[in-house]
């Protein structure tokens, strides 16, 4: 033990060590440099004692917007030795548009360049910004893909991280994940139809379900690493019980379903956001849903049971009315939300908590109803207010906050 550190029992220093690793919070966006956990590496450096102590600190709770190059370590036997304390992992995607730190530069040589500003011809004057943005995205779905077939051969999920309970992907930086809307979007442009990022998924369901894990939850939902668009229990060589979890922003898109196994949706739009054209996208969803499954052999046995929890203090009926209208999406029990409002109101109104509730209760049954309808099965729809969404069991998170200021509209019932 080094003269400089005051002479205080082993014991103590073990309870006094782990207030050195960090812990972002879930959608905190923190500098990137607060995933590397600076200071407790270097506390781990400080002498054999703290190493015993600060190793499995650094390994029982992961965090990396690296998984590639986690899992290229992870081939190496004493490395995948220390993985087999890991508990929970949260996977973040890789920073994109921005310059890199002296530290990325320092750590991954001059590979690294090729991804930013200073060397890349894609990032020279005139090229479109969106169109570096797909190309970074490419760039990642290829290194992911990679990754997982290396994973894959090595077992999977289960054999790397033997002990791990809680996997999350994109909590961190959910909120800053646009490139990966544009990397879909221009896809849906080009016309094609399996996306990558489809194909990507179906590899990473496979590396997770060879595990024990008991908890997933996913953000970022045009990206790679996701739950596949449709899944059927009865379907799968490799039953997985762990609950899935899916936090969507209020631009809804691309909502995985699970059929045979419990799937919860739940919202990350703040308080103030209008919910009517939250409710009208999440209608639309379900509603394609509910298609395709019957399009689909065999899908028939497995019964949908989904947790939806998605409200907001604000709804314009007008645009709610506007939304719904179109004649696909004209089922009539997605009328309810309107019931005691004018349809013409163009005013974003306040809803109070048992309003929320009210309209909740709904949508619960229209939904449940389409689905029914659809598979002659007897599925569960609950669909449950913001206000009473349970703690994340993957990444912590529970009812959405408030971001910027709640400005009250007077509630006006018409």
């Amino acid at each position: 033990m080094s003269s400089n550190l005051p002479e205080l029992p082993d014991e103590v220093w073990a309870q006094i060590l782990p207030f050195v690793k960090e812990y972002p919070e879930t959608l905190s966006c923190p500098p990137r440099n607060a995933l590397r956990n600076g200071a407790l590496i270097r506390a781990a450096q400080v002498s054999k004692l703290w190493y015993h102590i600060c190793k499995p600190l650094l390994f029982t709770h992961i965090v990396t917007e690296n998984f590639p190059f986690l899992i290229s370590k992870a081939a190496q036997a004493p490395f995948r030795a220390c993985l087999a304390t890991t508990k929970t992992l949260r996977i973040e995607y890789s920073a994109k548009g921005q310059d890199p730190s002296y530290w990325n530069l320092l750590h991954t040589g001059g590979a690294i360049w090729n991804r930013y500003r200073m060397v890349d011809p894609e990032l020279e004057e005139g090229i479109d910004t969106d169109d570096v943005l797909v190309r970074a995205c490419e760039r990642e779905i290829k290194a992911l893909m990679a990754a997982l077939v290396v994973g894959n051969k090595l077992g999977g999920l289960g054999k790397i991280f033997p002990k791990l309970e809680s996997l999350s992907i994109s909590s961190i930086y959910g909120r800053e994940n646009a490139a990966w809307a544009h990397y879909d979007l221009s896809k849906q442009m080009e016309m094609m139809f399996i996306r990558d990022t489809n194909q990507c998924g179906d590899n990473f369901a496979r590396f997770v379900n060879t595990g024990n894990l008991r908890n997933l939850c996913v953000r970022s939902l045009e990206a790679p690493l996701n739950i596949p668009a449709m899944t059927f229990a009865s379907n799968s060589s490799t039953p997985s019980t762990y609950t899935r979890v899916v936090h969507f922003p209020a631009a809804v898109a691309h909502l995985p379903s699970c059929f045979g196994t419990p799937i919860r949706w739940v919202s990350d739009a703040p308080p103030t956001a209008d919910w009517a054209p939250i409710i009208t996208s999440l209608l639309e969803q379900v509603t394609a849903i509910a298609d395709h499954r019957q399009e689909i052999q065999g899908a028939r046995r497995d019964v949908a049971k989904i947790d939806i929890y998605c409200s907001t203090n604000r709804f314009t009926p007008c645009a709610y009315k506007d939304r719904i209208s179109y004649t696909e999406y004209d089922i009539p029990g997605f009328q309810g939300p309107l019931l005691g409002f004018d349809p013409t109101d163009e005013a974003c109104l306040f809803l109070p908590e048992e309003e929320q509730e009210r309209i909740c209760r709904g949508l619960s049954s229209a939904v449940q109803e389409l689905f029914r309808g659809r598979s002659g099965l007897q599925d569960i729809v609950n669909w449950y207010p913001s206000s009473q969404t349970p703690t994340c069991l993957a990444c912590g998170s529970g009812v959405p906050v408030l971001r910027g200021e709640d400005t009250r509209v007077d509630y006006d019932r018409g």
